[in-house]
Formats: structure tokens, C-alpha cells, sequence
């Protein structure tokens, strides 16, 4: 019923506003109601598990998560709860079964998708790793933890197929996001686009001009620059 789905919302409010401990008395307190539908019931133990793990109680999160389920097998978000309990852990091959089911009953969940690219890049299978990242930043282009566990993996790797795309369609969203565009005017430099990178920086510069990371890589992409023009100079002259 509608007062039932008001409730809900209102514990979810409290979870992403971090304040688990009242999240989880909300919860207690309306399982109090006889008439709450197990839908509802299934998904204030998912929030609750959510809310022991974000407090680090494993335990209580996983026992949370595993009524949730005992309720309503499709929840996704409680394999999803799961699957990060068990990565957490390093429990790779475990969270990978979670993460899958959460992606097979929500195939956009991009936080699902991501957890299982985790699992691959755990295990050291970094292509795989990267097509579920990239997933999940197609679901979602501005997850955050998506795009630095891609260009983490890209460093690794020293490959950045998907990299720029993906940062591209963040900035997209917010253009002026500094971190961002630190990233992107890096993964400009590894690969020696340098005058992409300095395109980059100076637009981190124009709205924060004592940007120490951005002005020492400025510097560097200003040297490279320098360097392959008087190297071209020098070529034409010999021709």
C-alpha cells in the first residue's frame, strides 16, 4: 500500500543520508506493522543489511541480506549487498556467483556490473574486468568508482581502450570536475598526446589557477611540446 511504499522511502532517505542508525529503529519499528507486504519486509532487510555494512558489521549485513532473499529470491540489490560483502573479503569467485545474479535480475544496475568487473580484476583477468567496468559506465556514465577502477586497470595494463570515451561522457555531465580532468590530461600524456592533455589542464586552470598537480604536469606537457617542435624543426631543416 501507499503508506507502506512512503515508509520505505523514507528508510532509504535515511541510508543515503548515512544515518544508519536511525535507518535500522525505522526498520524496527515497522516490523511491527502485521499488514507490511513481504516485498516491502524483503526490502527493509536489504536496507538494513546495507546499513550493517556500512557500520562493518559483516555478519549482521550478511544475515540481513540472506533474509531479504529468504523473502523475495529476486531482490537483486540483496545479492548485490552480497556480492560486495563477499568481495570485500576477497572472495572472488563467491562474489562473482552474487554479482551475477544481482546483474541477471537487473541487468542496468551499473554498481552490480562494476562489483563484477572487480571480481574479474581480482582473479587477474583484466579483459573481462574491463568489458563489466565499461558496463557499468555505460548504465551510468558518472559512477565515480567505475572510472578510476578503469583507469586503474588501464594503467596496469598500459591500455586505454574505453578510457577517454568514458571520461569524455562523464565531463559530458560535469564539465568541471578537476579530478576528471586531471585524468583525462594524464591518460593524454601516457599515451603522448600532449597537446590534448595541455587542452585539458588549462581548462583546470581557468577556474583554479594554483591547481599544484595540474601546473606540474602543465609544466611537463609544455617541455614534451616544446621538445617535438624543435625536433620537427630540426627534421625539416635536415630535409
Amino acid at each position: 500500500n501507499l503508506k507502506s511504499y512512503r515508509q520505505v522511502k523514507e528508510v532509504e532517505k535515511l541510508v543515503v543520508n548515512k544515518q544508519y542508525i536511525d535507518a535500522i529503529a525505522l526498520v524496527e519499528r515497522l516490523f511491527g506493522d502485521r499488514d507490511l507486504r513481504v516485498h516491502h519486509r524483503a526490502n527493509l532487510y536489504r536496507l538494513i543489511g546495507d546499513c550493517f555494512a556500512k557500520l562493518n558489521d559483516k555478519d549482521s549485513a550478511r544475515e540481513s541480506y540472506t533474509h531479504a532473499l529468504e523473502l523475495d529470491p529476486y531482490l537483486s540489490k540483496a545479492f548485490l549487498g552480497l556480492g560486495a560483502i563477499k568481495l570485500a573479503d576477497k572472495n572472488f569467485n563467491g562474489s562473482i556467483i552474487d554479482f551475477q545474479k544481482a546483474i541477471s535480475y537487473a541487468p542496468q544496475d551499473d554498481m552490480a556490473n562494476l562489483g563484477l568487473g572487480m571480481c574479474f580484476y581480482g582473479i587477474g583477468e583484466l579483459k573481462e574486468a574491463r568489458s563489466w567496468i565499461l558496463s557499468a559506465l555505460k548504465y551510468k556514465p558518472t559512477n565515480e568508482m567505475a572510472l578510476f577502477s578503469l583507469v586503474r586497470l588501464s594503467n596496469q595494463a598500459d591500455d586505454y581502450a574505453g578510457c577517454e570515451l568514458s571520461l569524455r561522457a562523464f565531463l559530458n555531465k560535469q564539465p568541471n570536475h578537476p579530478d576528471m580532468l586531471f585524468t583525462l590530461a594524464g591518460i593524454f600524456y601516457k599515451q603522448g598526446k600532449f597537446n590534448d592533455a595541455k587542452v585539458q589542464i588549462e581548462k583546470i586552470l581557468k577556474f583554479d589557477p594554483t591547481h599544484k598537480r595540474a601546473l606540474d604536469l602543465y609544466d611537463l606537457t609544455r617541455k614534451k611540446i616544446k621538445k617535438l617542435d624543435l625536433s620537427s624543426q630540426e627534421k625539416t631543416k635536415v630535409g
